[in-house]
């Protein structure tokens, strides 16, 4: 519609304050009546024979515009606040001018709030007052109304010209916005201590008031600042390229690992958290030296295996930038100091044993079998890549008793695997296999499985490391609850790996107190089990049960009690080892145990329950990341 050739139309929606605030509507509506607006309020009528509410929603159809006079009152009856049985006309409007915004997702141009006094500013409903509004208690701001009403802008719109070929700008905007919040804060600072001491010398409450508020100012730009001086951050695109659960975690171990003296209380949980945080520890700092934490950071990252390679190479690309001497710093970190760096990703095998749920008539238990082969674990930590389906059985919904699994697994190196890989898939030198078992058969000996590897058959034990863990872990209500504690502790015992601790600092626990077993283990990320007497091993499901209710990513079991001088021989000999080391060592352990004859080794009488968040199997690796 040309609002300069027909003449506007608009109603007016009010409240009833007073005689005087009817009497400033009426006003309001004569005037734009005579300056050619065709105004209509309800004071215009004495009895439409429609009645007042289909008077009123005929009105609002009708108009180009409503004009809302915004009080305390009006507001209060808008929102539907008012006492019953009063202010039903505005109440009638407030709802049908909602769902007007509602219908067309609150975007409108009819809609226009006016306020009378500057103290009624503060009463525009809430639902309107993102639109222009105008004082008219201004004559530059009734001037802006009645332009607005009457389609007649200030600056008219010149015709469009020819497009300029300019150079193109290196300035950003986000500098620019960071250029201005800097301004900002400058301005805010010399205004706040211009008041300093006003408010020292004085007890008025406005200016305490306002000397408060410029503080909260403040900080608020300081925290746009740092935000906006992170995000232009290069590291930002670096870390968060490819981010998913596991890659975070592996950031915040790294975090947590170079920041180990000076970790604030609130760990934070997000990559641009963390770079602010190592920006305030390292004062600002965008060139850095070798002992600085942001350098700490980068080398912890690149030194970790798990760390997707695309990410390393940036990461080192970075660093020959902004860090000093950062290709000595590389040279120097040694295969002994850190023995992630350079090692070749390592394949998997998850095998899944779960109590048959489904009701039998037979009394025997039975079990459901599945099993993954991972080729290359960094990339199916990372991006969910490179695993395949073994299949068992011909039926996907087959059941087995206990005794008939070992015969099954038997052939899974010489005929399950190859079934299932395609041709271009190779499996590492190096394989672990991981039992998920129920939580009350955690001690059964899987280790002793024999496999079949291609004409030699051995323990699956000795061939391969074989940890085992709680299937029960993979419930997704569980995931949901213990997700978190579970990465945290995880990031805790990544931490001391890099310091190369023993196996022989975790917890040793040579008596079992039910009462007190739970709390006594509630902290730990690693234990050492010898209380598996023939009287605990009747509550073994308990033990295993408070395991994973608190968490535990480690536990270093003996199946079998010891004599306490015996074990002192072993802390002081196979668990004088670091803790990644494990594993690889109680398989050698097994190895030589048979061949040598050495009973003693740790090897023969042990199981390690090693519970690593970010290696779950596929179907709960989704809820996890989810």
């Amino acid at each position: 519609m040309n609002l300069n050739s027909v003449a506007p139309k608009v109603f007016i929606s009010y409240s009833h304050d007073s005689a005087e605030h009817k009497d400033r509507v009426l006003h309001l509506a004569n005037n734009l009546r005579d300056e050619g607006v065709d105004c209509k309020i309800d004071q215009y009528e004495q009895s439409p024979s429609e009645g007042w509410p289909r008077w009123m929603m005929n009105q609002l159809e009708w108009a180009d515009f409503i004009v809302v006079v915004c009080t305390k009152q009006y507001k209060r009856r808008f929102e539907g606040k008012e006492e019953p049985d009063r202010g039903r006309g505005v109440i009638w409007e407030g709802a049908i001018i909602t769902q007007e915004l509602y219908n067309h997702h609150v975007t409108s141009t009819r809609f226009v709030p006016v306020v009378f006094f500057p103290e009624d500013e503060n009463f525009i409903p809430i639902i309107i007052s993102g639109f222009s509004w105008y004082k008219l208690f201004t004559e530059e701001g009734y001037e802006a109304f009645y332009r607005y009403l009457t389609n007649q802008p200030m600056n008219l719109k010149p015709p469009l010209g020819e497009k300029l070929q300019l150079a193109s700008r290196t300035l950003p905007p986000d500098n620019i916005k960071l250029k201005l919040l800097r301004e900002s804060y400058e301005n805010k600072r010399k205004i706040y201590e211009k008041l300093v001491p006003q408010r020292t010398e004085t007890d008025n409450s406005e200016v305490k008031e306002e000397h408060r508020c410029i503080y909260e100012e403040i900080n608020t730009i300081e925290k746009q600042i740092k935000k906006l001086e992170t995000l232009q951050h290069p590291l930002i695109e670096i870390l968060t390229s490819t981010l998913n659960p596991s890659i975070l975690s592996i950031i915040k171990t790294a975090y947590q690992s170079c920041c180990s003296g000076n970790l604030p209380k609130i760990i934070p949980s997000t990559v641009e958290a963390i770079l602010i945080d190592l920006h305030d520890i390292d004062k600002g700092k965008t060139k850095f030296n070798h002992n600085d934490y942001t350098t700490l950071f980068i080398k912890s990252l690149i030194t970790d295996s798990n760390i997707p390679t695309e990410i390393s190479d940036k990461l080192k690309r970075w660093g020959n930038n902004n860090i000093e001497d950062f290709d000595k710093i590389i040279k120097s970190l040694t295969k002994q100091d850190y023995p992630n760096i350079d090692k070749p990703s390592e394949s998997y095998i998850l095998v899944k044993i779960e109590l048959l749920k489904a009701k039998t008539r037979s009394k025997i238990t039975k079990f459901t079998l599945n099993g993954w082969v991972i080729t290359n674990i960094k990339n199916y930590i990372n991006n969910n890549q490179n695993y395949y389906k073994i299949d068992f059985s011909k039926s996907p919904n087959e059941s087995f008793q206990l005794d008939d699994i070992p015969k099954i697994f038997n052939a899974l190196l010489s005929e399950k695997i190859p079934a299932c890989l395609p041709i271009e898939e190779k499996l590492g030198k190096d394989i672990t296999v991981v039992f998920f078992l129920p939580t009350e058969y955690l001690n059964y000996p899987v280790e002793q499985w024999e496999i079949n590897d291609f004409g030699e058959t051995g323990s699956v034990g000795e061939k391969c490391r074989v940890i085992v863990r709680d299937v029960n872990r993979l419930d997704k209500n569980y995931l949901c609850v213990k997700k978190e504690r579970w990465i945290h502790k995880w990031s805790e015992l990544q931490n001391i790996c890099r310091d190369k601790s023993k196996c022989s600092k975790f917890k040793v626990l040579h008596q079992y107190d039910a009462s007190s077993f739970s709390f006594n283990i509630n902290e730990d990320i690693g234990i050492i089990l010898n209380i598996f007497d023939e009287h605990i091993k009747n509550d073994a499901d308990k033990v295993f049960g408070s395991l994973r209710s608190n968490v535990i990513p480690i536990a270093i079991c003996h199946r079998d009690k010891i004599l306490l001088k015996d074990y002192q021989m072993r802390e002081n000999n196979d668990l004088n080892c670091c803790i990644h080391e494990l594993p690889e060592k109680v398989r050698k352990n097994r190895f030589e145990s048979r061949v040598n004859g050495k009973k003693h080794l740790l090897g023969n009488d042990i199981f390690l329950i090693w519970e690593d968040p970010n290696l779950l199997t596929p179907e709960a690796k989704l809820i996890i990341i989810n």
